[in-house]
């Protein structure tokens, strides 16, 4: 009974495919089960049924009359499996995200690489369609059949992810070597199982068989990923000229895809296209200079922007003079000079990092500043203070002046804040309202720099479903840059319609107005491009991308990629890191801005992060703001004279502080400033003194860190984290000798200071009480 059902269930497939040839079926068979999905179709020659395929669990077979003439096993590594879906003679199975066409034999005729994970098939309406799915977006592609070129109809843009751009080589890694002659000749389309044969056929003393599967492999097309990763195996192998190839194929297929120079790459993106920098740092370990020019080239042209390049690039130079070669190693110290002309204040791929790291030492030195002076502040007034509030507790039981139970409420205008004069108010208040700057400067690059790393921004193109979704969920703006970054996204995706009207909404930045020039030309109406392309070039002479459109001769960064690589079609041009920076958050004023707007949402930071024992860096902007608002309301408060003093006042401020006396204050000489706070000198004094000290300590622990060595106290009392490490100009002597010469100033002023309070004493006691007063 089992055989008849199986034979009435042929015999059905049959008749709807005769009926109907281009519906088939889409089934899903998922890695965990072990249902069976089944394609059949019949030999359009001669009318017999066609080879049965069949998944069972992760095996494809076809049979013919019931007996298995070929299987195919699939890895759980490969990922997922869809389908199999039947069209005509050839058989479409998902793998991961990958889609193979198999012939009636089980050999491979076309490997379709996708951007993603296959989902689903659909072959209705004489189409494949084959949909992936990111996580949290999908992506539709309509395939061409293996004899029309084995192609997709939409362009293929890889989410920078190896488990995908590189399943092809993780593929051919997990056929034993037993089977990798008979998987190649079954799968010619896998370039690394052709490798591994070559060097078989080498190994048994073959050159014809190593030269012929050479030729076959190189033959084949490939993404971009892929023949880069090759050519890390063929330079290894010792086939230079063929890596050399795959090199150049590799470019030429990244230029077809929507990849450009121009654009940033971050240091985990290359991994998904191959890891250059990876095999390149190898050759150098290896000193091998020769291949590594070969692959420093394609680095250069391709991927330039790759963060962490400039340091690769002059790792290369230096070596280049190690050997005498001063004429190469000029150029290329030239070309990594020139990549930081596209950062920010021209100062590299770390210039956002040192920018957040002296912004955090400066705010460290600010703080303490202030405590230091608040404190010398109070200890000058301690004695005045309990002086005039000896008058408030005089009474049984208060000859101590410690109860608080008499006049409450006058005795608060007596804290010691208040008998600081106006200087040293006014000396608070701007200490404190730079440590308002600095760390908004701090938190501004902090942020800036975590956005401008953000994947979507660093993949070496802005187009496809996942850099499109990527960029959604960033917080882009409506200014002209923010629109300037979709519309690019939109037209590397392939929808020139929508990508016009949002530059149309940026045209106000030369950049858009080049692009809205580049879609004329596309769609041929020249006169109007090169109108476009002269207004954008006349507003910013240096556009290189307008001027390689209107054929001037240009040397820009992606300009011999576009002439080489996208020869006749118009440049486009892509944002800079200012350009960038405005559409992602703008200036500092920017972070005041959103807290003007959403103090709720940064109220809740603040208290989620405070729930886990971390210090939200908004709390850090937040209390500084609240310390300068409370130095403004002090410093318009009047000092409060202490009892018995005289009205004269004079250059100092209030001629109490001629009584205090600061030169006879050993703290004062041990810590400079604190004893000249009244003084336009004192605040300038003690932040010097105080900058210095931490920089130097900074200084000491990150080159003990870089050199392995634990940290003695009480640089051990600070997170080894936490230090600066991208400050290198902090291991020098300067820290040293900014203390040394704001000990210096300090002790003078205190010096003349005494000498003209013996002067005042000895005769000349109505004269003004100023160090910088002639003698």
């Amino acid at each position: 009974m089992t055989r008849h059902r199986r034979q009435l269930g042929r015999l059905t497939a049959a008749l709807l495919c005769l009926a109907a040839p281009g519906m088939v079926q889409a089934q899903t068979a998922a890695t965990s089960t072990v249902a069976t999905s089944t394609a059949t179709g019949f030999t359009a020659q001669r009318g017999t049924p066609a080879t049965e395929v069949q998944l069972q669990g992760r095996v494809l077979t076809g049979s013919r009359l019931g007996e298995v003439s070929w299987a195919q096993t699939f890895p759980p590594e490969l990922g997922d499996l869809r389908g199999p879906l039947r069209q005509g003679d050839v058989t479409y199975l998902g793998a991961g995200p990958a889609v193979l066409a198999y012939n009636e034999q089980g050999k491979v005729l076309a490997r379709y690489d996708l951007s993603a994970p296959v989902l689903t098939l659909d072959g209705s309406g004489g189409l494949i369609r084959a949909t992936v799915s990111g996580g949290d977006y999908r992506e539709t592609f309509t395939l061409t059949a293996p004899e029309n070129g084995a192609g997709t109809q939409e362009r293929v843009v890889f989410t920078p992810d190896p488990a995908v751009t590189l399943w092809t080589m993780r593929a051919a890694d997990l056929v034993p070597d037993s089977q990798v002659a008979q998987q190649w000749r079954r799968d010619a389309f896998n370039p690394f199982l052709g490798l591994r044969a070559a060097q078989q056929a080498r190994a048994a003393g073959q050159p014809a068989q190593e030269a012929a599967h050479l030729r076959q492999l190189m033959a084949m097309p490939q993404p971009f990923p892929v023949w880069v990763k090759l050519a890390a195996r063929l330079d290894a192998a010792g086939y230079a000229e063929q890596a050399d190839r795959a090199l150049e194929l590799a470019r030429a297929d990244a230029a077809q895809r929507g990849y450009d120079p121009a654009i940033r790459v971050s240091r985990s993106a290359p991994e998904a296209y191959g890891n250059p920098a990876g095999y390149i740092n190898s050759l150098l370990e290896q000193g091998r200079l020769t291949r590594a020019g070969v692959w420093l080239r394609h680095l250069r042209t391709l991927h330039p922007r790759i963060q962490g390049g400039e340091s690769l690039y002059l790792r290369y130079t230096g070596l280049l003079e190690s050997q005498g070669r001063a004429g190469e190693a000029s150029e290329w110290r030239r070309f990594a000079d020139s990549l930081r002309s596209e950062t920010l204040y021209h100062r590299g791929d770390q210039g956002l990092i040192r920018l957040r790291d002296t912004s955090s030492l400066v705010a460290a030195a600010l703080t303490l500043s202030l405590l230091l002076a608040a404190w010398s502040i109070l200890r000058q007034a301690r004695a005045a203070r309990r002086a005039d509030l000896s008058s408030l507790t005089s009474g049984p039981g208060n000859e101590g002046g410690h109860s608080w139970k008499p006049r409450p409420l006058e005795r608060l205008s007596y804290t010691p804040l208040h008998y600081a004069g106006t200087g040293e108010r006014l000396t608070l208040l701007l200490l404190s309202a730079a440590l308002v700057l600095s760390v908004s400067g701090g938190l501004w690059a902090s942020r800036t720099a975590r956005l401008l790393e953000t994947p979507a921004l660093n993949t070496g193109t802005y187009g496809g479903a996942w850099a499109e979704n990527a960029l959604a969920r960033l917080p882009l703006g409506s200014s002209p840059e923010a629109t300037l970054l979709r519309g690019l996204s939109t037209q590397l995706s392939g929808d020139l319609s929508a990508a016009r009207v949002r530059y149309q909404a940026a045209q106000a930045l030369p950049c858009a107005r080049n692009n809205l020039g580049v879609i004329a030309a596309l769609r041929g109406d020249r006169p109007s491009a090169d109108a476009l392309f002269r207004s954008a070039l006349a507003e910013q002479p240096g556009l290189g991308a307008a001027a390689y459109n209107l054929g001037f001769p240009v040397l820009t960064l992606g300009s011999e990629f576009q002439e080489q690589y996208r020869g006749g079609d118009p440049r486009l041009c892509y944002p800079d890191d200012r350009s960038l920076i405005r559409a992602l958050s703008g200036g500092v004023t920017g972070l005041w801005r959103s807290q003007l707007l959403e103090p709720g949402q940064q109220l809740q930071d603040i208290a989620a992060g405070a729930r886990q024992g971390q210090l939200h860096p908004w709390a850090l902007l937040w209390l500084s703001e609240l310390l300068a608002l409370g130095t403004l309301l002090l410093a318009l408060l009047p000092p409060r004279r202490p009892a018995g003093a005289p009205l004269r006042t004079d250059r100092w401020g209030q001629s109490d502080l001629a009584a205090r006396r600061p030169e006879r204050d050993p703290l004062a000489w041990v810590l400079p400033g604190s004893g000249l706070l009244e003084w336009v000198w004192g605040g300038p004094l003690l932040l010097s003194f105080v900058l210095g000290g931490l920089a130097w300590a900074a200084g000491r622990a990150a080159a003990l860190l870089a050199a392995g060595e634990a940290l003695p106290w009480p640089l051990s009392l600070w997170p080894a984290g936490s230090w600066p490490s991208s400050l290198a100009w902090l291991q020098g002597a300067w820290p040293l000798a900014l203390m040394a010469l704001a000990w210096l100033i300090n002790a003078a002023f205190l010096w003349r200071l005494g000498r003209i309070h013996r002067r005042a004493r000895s005769g000349g006691a109505g004269q003004p009480l100023s160090p910088s007063r002639p003698s």
